[in-house]
């Protein structure tokens, strides 16, 4: 036998020790098949093997230190998810028609000193998700000058390894056939190298959750075919580079909760693929570019927040049409809610709490009839409470600490209190008994009394008792404001996966 594939059938059980005598197997493959127990040592003496893949299964134990030996003629050595320790043996060095390295999703351990130089065929690297850490050993990240003669290398993943130290210039001497880079959760620091600029074949580049500092380098304008963009959650600082422009393939650019600070650039315009554009929990001040605005590929989401952004909400804002989460808050946005807004029909998501927004809610958000979460909160926004509230489908609505007045109305979210908040407005009066507000006063008219026959009066008198009995409502619980935040911060959480 020279071939044995069972991928993704519920085999379970071990892998039989007679495995091998199986001495002419070229390619054995079980990925996915409930395997649990450890690999047997002998398959690791079958000379001639040349595809070995056991991933996604519960295997235990750890790799023998002699792999590379044995199996030279690997090509494809995938073990990934499963429950494998110990280190990564370095003798895969040996391996030099290896071209599919995936190893992650395990708990291998130690310092990773596989000399790449010698695998001149390898195509994709992936390792993330175990924990790679040198113990403060120094050139942690040495293995990357050895790739740099691997000039069929597509896919290079390690996040999620509890690397540290800094990012070498050398990995602009990478492939250019490079497509997919991820280092993102791990511990680097550092400034980005401006050689990144080099690496020109890159789709996907992914650093997020690191410590890196200083300014994204202007180099990043020169990889034209980027289309995910993932530097969030660093320590990154000065302007957002206007050669950031020159990204036109991208689709998803994410540089949330860094120190970024200067204007948002306008040449973002140019990004006509961009679907997320996320840069909250900066320092970036200045208007909001109306050429943002006139993208019509911004589809699902829109996030600004946390910064020291100012002016009015341009007009051109009514444009996204497609747009399902747009999120302003804690900025400094003033004057009016336009009334284009209800131009983005496809909203899902609308939080503009915690700015300086004045004026009453334009009867133009009628028409954002998928609306689930709106947050008007901590502005300065006055009128009365609109009645179109009450028809859009709401899961959560935010009104509160504004100078809003009048009635408050009772159906749709405003008939559970725990879906709504209306405090901080001291000038309302009436809807649900749970909000402890004073009654309405009436406005009296005078008019010249008319007599009515008794039967009406009496027949008047039954039909307000039916109803008030039936008007009747359980004493549901507060909103808890609590949940409207944790929902804006899963927010951001799941733009990392999209």
């Amino acid at each position: 036998m020279e071939e044995f594939s069972a991928a993704y059938n519920p085999i379970g059980g071990r892998l039989p020790d007679t495995l091998g005598h199986l001495k002419n197997l070229i390619h054995f493959g079980c990925g996915g098949c409930n395997l649990y127990g450890t690999i047997p040592h002998s398959i690791y003496n079958l000379s001639l093997l040349s595809g070995f893949s056991l991933g996604g299964n519960q295997l235990i134990g750890s790799l023998p230190s002699t792999i590379g030996e044995t199996l030279p003629l690997l090509y494809e050595l995938q073990l990934s998810h499963n429950n494998l320790t110990g280190p990564i043996p370095p003798s895969i060095s040996n391996c030099s028609m290896l071209t599919d390295l995936e190893l992650q999703g395990n708990s291998f351990r130690g310092k990773l000193t596989i000399d790449f130089a010698n695998l001149r065929e390898i195509s994709f690297v992936s390792f993330s998700n175990n924990n790679l850490n040198g113990h403060g050993e120094a050139d942690e990240l040495k293995f990357i000058d050895s790739l740099n003669n691997c000039s069929k290398l597509q896919l290079l993943e390690l996040a999620n390894c509890n690397l540290q130290g800094t990012l070498p210039r050398s990995i602009g001497n990478l492939s250019s056939q490079l497509a997919y880079l991820s280092f993102d959760e791990n511990k680097l620091h550092g400034n980005l190298p401006s050689s990144i600029g080099n690496l020109v074949g890159l789709s996907t580049l992914v650093l997020s959750y690191n410590q890196f500092t200083g300014n994204i380098p202007f180099t990043i304008g020169m990889l034209q075919n980027l289309q995910d963009v993932g530097l969030n959650n660093n320590q990154l600082s000065g302007p957002i580079p206007e050669t950031i422009g020159n990204l036109s393939m991208v689709m998803k650019l994410v540089l949330y909760s860094n120190n970024l600070e200067g204007r948002i650039p306008s040449s973002l315009g140019n990004c006509r693929s961009l679907t997320i554009l996320s840069l909250g929990d900066n320092k970036l001040s200045g208007n909001l570019p109306k050429q943002i605005l006139e993208l019509p590929s911004l589809s699902i989401v829109l996030e600004l927040s946390q910064n020291n952004l100012s002016g009015s909400l341009p007009e051109e804002v009514g444009d996204l049409n497609m747009l399902t989460y747009l999120i302003l808050h804690d900025n400094s946005f003033s004057g009016n809610i336009p009334n284009t807004l209800g131009g983005c029909t496809s909203l899902v998501f609308l939080s503009l709490r915690s700015n300086l927004f004045q004026g009453m809610i334009p009867q133009s958000l009628r028409s954002l009839r998928g609306l689930a979460t709106l947050d008007l909160s901590h502005n300065n926004l006055s009128g009365q409470i609109p009645q179109f509230l009450e028809q859009l489908k709401l899961e959560s609505l935010n009104l509160s600490y504004n100078d809003f007045e009048g009635e408050v109305p009772m159906l749709g979210v405003f008939a559970n209190a725990s879906a709504f908040s209306v405090s901080g407005n001291s000038r309302l009066c009436g809807g649900l008994v749970e909000l402890g507000l004073p009654k309405c006063q009436k406005t009296k008219k005078h008019k010249k009394k008319k007599k009515f026959p008794l039967s009406i009066t009496i027949g008047i008198l039954i039909a307000s008792m039916i109803g008030v009995s039936c008007s009747v409502d359980s004493s549901p619980q507060r909103m808890n404001i609590e949940t409207v935040v944790n929902e804006l911060q899963h927010v951001r959480d799941a733009i990392q996966n999209m």
